[in-house]
């Protein structure tokens, strides 16, 4: 118990000294992430108050079908938040630094895995507990719960929600590693995907929010009975459920059912948590050796190379020190597994939305509503590039670890591996950004001049959104760090989207008299405005100028100097 509790100690006392290092950049950082956590939290206190206050006074849904869609909501979180733990434990239990510098130490194997797993969670769930922390203080405002009743919430009800995830899914990865000595790992990725996909599939299907509504709404006005006959017979036993229905009782004043549901959460807890040590106890250092054995049993590098599709020998369309290039990166994010899987949920969760939004009618006659509708849209289509290049291309220039000498020698110009990296992540986002643009327009408004415009204003956010990225990302590179999820949830990560989020605010500001103007001409005139788009995309250019070119400055000064 000493040596562990020796461990942690020093491992917060370094912390806090990295977190106060007086150094620009770092106040920088720290700045950035108080301003960017503060906003959210504000954000997402008022919008949780408001929906609730919304969902109650207005739409008159009733507390029952209230906390039903919160029992949806956190179930989602709970699978978040498992695939988080998941893709960041695989680098904090097998691939740190740490981890093979504590095995050489005369500590347990054991106590090893208890800290990298604390480390792990503390560093996963830090953003999760304040934005739930915010969404809870909203939702407790609306209904006047008592000051005792958020840190009693918080910290003996939410964070125990939290860890059963993190414990979930360090047992998965852990049973998943001790399958690759007999299955082949992508497959067993593959099975993985597919397996927490099937389960929020059958999750929805069985649920059915549309047909709860209806089974409800037939009922009104009186919608506040306790409507349980319409819930399937495996939601009593989901986690999510039992925090639903613990701050549905704690609305009606029940005591009872709260400290009955609070209990099964923190038994569930308890053995999950028991569960999860004793699989770390037996399975941790062979899972760590089996790791070990196979990086040091890969075919050889030359093997590699000239195998398959990605042949770094052969002929391209491209020259060859541009094609090597591409090909290196694209090795690079083939051989880490938290990258590609990460990029191909987050495609599947895309996918999803166009398909949800592809079906939708909606039909307005008032221009300001319209205007609201069709900006809501940009926004999120923008948010969503956002949150893929945040993950994916800032990290971009770190994952040149500590091998940045080799290419810093090599007869190339640091300009053009910048510029090609800059050209493949714009390429790759351009194509989901225009597909996300032309369904979701196109499903709420069959206009082509605001088709146009909108794809139109889309490649010059994802010009910005990718300068920002790449140039952020490597002036405040973090080379030691292997893993691309860590990198993208540092400091400089929130500077860089506290940047993007007042990018993107700014240009809904700008586009929305252009945007009211249009609607008015063609609802009230019936004609279209010729060469409205003009001005605000000229507008919008001469900013992505000045944000991308200056981010790409500072990024190519940031890999040119000598460190």
């Amino acid at each position: 118990m000493h040596q562990l509790s020796h461990i942690l100690k020093y491992k917060v006392i370094s912390g806090i000294k990295l977190k106060l290092e007086p150094r620009w950049n770092t106040v920088m950082k720290n700045l950035a992430s108080v301003v960017v956590f503060d906003g959210f939290a504000i954000g997402a206190y008022f919008f949780s108050y408001n929906l609730t206050s919304y969902l109650i006074e207005e739409a008159r849904i009733g507390q029952f079908l209230l906390h039903r869609f919160l029992s949806m909501f956190l179930f989602v979180f709970f699978i978040t938040i498992s695939l988080g733990n998941i893709l960041v434990s695989y680098s904090t239990l097998f691939k740190s630094p740490e981890a093979r510098f504590l095995f050489t130490q005369p500590v347990s194997h054991f106590k090893i895995f208890l800290i990298k797993f604390l480390d792990n969670f503390f560093y996963s769930s830090t953003t999760f507990f304040l934005m739930g922390f915010a969404v809870i203080a909203g939702y407790g405002a609306y209904f006047g719960h008592p000051w005792y009743f958020y840190p009693l919430m918080m910290f003996g009800v939410f964070i125990p929600f939290m860890l059963l995830a993190a414990c979930v899914a360090v047992i998965v990865l852990l049973l998943v590693i001790r399958f690759t000595e007999y299955v082949n790992v992508k497959h067993l990725a593959a099975f993985f995907v597919i397996g927490y996909l099937g389960v929020v599939y059958v999750f929805f299907h069985s649920v059915s929010p549309v047909a709860l509504v209806n089974n409800v709404l037939e009922h009104y006005p009186d919608v506040d009975q306790y409507f349980t006959g319409f819930d399937p017979w495996f939601l009593k036993y989901l986690p999510s459920h039992w925090l639903a229905e613990l701050l549905y009782w704690s609305v009606q004043g029940s005591s009872q059912y709260v400290l009955l549901n609070a209990g099964l959460l923190l038994l569930c807890v308890g053995g999950i948590f028991g569960g999860a040590m004793m699989v770390g106890r037996r399975m941790y250092y062979q899972s760590w050796l089996l790791t070990i054995n196979k990086r040091e049993t890969r075919p050889s590098t030359k093997r590699n190379l000239t195998s398959g599709i990605i042949d770094l020998y052969a002929d391209s369309i491209f020259p060859r020190s541009i094609s090597v290039l591409l090909k290196r990166d694209l090795i690079r994010f083939l051989r880490e597994p938290g990258q590609w899987v990460h990029f191909v949920l987050m495609l599947l969760l895309v996918t999803v939305f166009l398909f949800s939004v592809s079906s939708l009618e909606v039909e307005f006659n008032d221009p300001f509503l319209m205007t609201v509708v069709y900006l809501v849209i940009f926004l999120f289509n923008a948010f969503l590039v956002a949150a893929i290049a945040l993950r994916f291309v800032y990290p971009m220039m770190s994952m040149e670890g500590e091998a940045l000498w080799s290419v810093r020698s090599a007869p190339l110009n640091m300009l053009r591996i910048y510029l090609i990296k800059g050209i493949t992540a714009t390429t790759i986002l351009l194509v989901i950004a225009q597909v996300l643009t032309y369904v979701t327009v196109v499903s709420m408004y069959s206009n082509y001049p605001l088709i146009l415009f909108s794809m139109m204003a889309q490649l010059m956010s994802v010009l910005t959104i990718v300068g920002l990225n790449l140039g952020l990302g490597s002036y405040f590179a973090q080379y030691n760090e292997k893993n691309p999820i860590r990198i993208a949830s540092s400091q400089g990560a929130s500077l860089t989207f506290l940047v993007v989020l007042l990018y993107l605010i700014f240009m809904v500001s700008l586009y929305t008299p252009f945007i009211t103007g249009y609607f008015e001409q063609v609802l009230i005139f019936s004609r279209s405005p010729a060469g409205w788009m003009i001005v605000p995309l000229l507008l919008s250019g001469a900013i992505t100028i000045m944000l991308a070119g200056t981010a790409t400055l500072l990024g190519v000064r940031a890999v040119s100097r000598d460190v």
